[in-house]
């Protein structure tokens, strides 16, 4: 589904480099690719508040619902509303599908937040 009103998100996937020491495959985001993502629904989800010594720092996630078939991955970074900060995917997006209808809605997907 597309909202009518809906928002511009950019998502950054990284690149990979084999690391010289473990030899192992690992995310390189000095060559990470980007693709923008038209009519996305964005709004915050839960809040609460971290354990801390005076219990002030809060953290707002938000939800994103992107058109069905857009590809999000738990290792991608998102931007929403024209933001330089790259937002990192929590948890696993998840592709909508009705059984009855055939309604797809879209890719829900979850990113964090910021600390104050």
């Amino acid at each position: 589904m597309t909202f009518a009103f809906g928002e511009k998100i950019k998502v950054y996937r990284a690149g990979s480099r084999v690391d010289p020491y473990s030899n192992e495959t690992t995310a390189d985001w000095s060559t990470a690719t980007s693709f923008e993502v038209e009519g996305c629904a964005v709004y915050p989800t839960d809040s609460f508040e971290h354990p801390s010594v005076d219990n002030s720092a809060v953290t707002s996630g938000f939800t994103v619902l992107a058109p069905a078939g857009t590809v999000i991955t738990r290792k991608d970074r998102v931007s929403i509303r024209g933001e330089t900060v790259q937002r990192e995917v929590t948890g696993d997006p998840f592709d909508w599908h009705h059984p009855f209808t055939g309604w797809d809605p879209g890719v829900a997907f979850e990113i964090e937040g910021d600390e104050r």
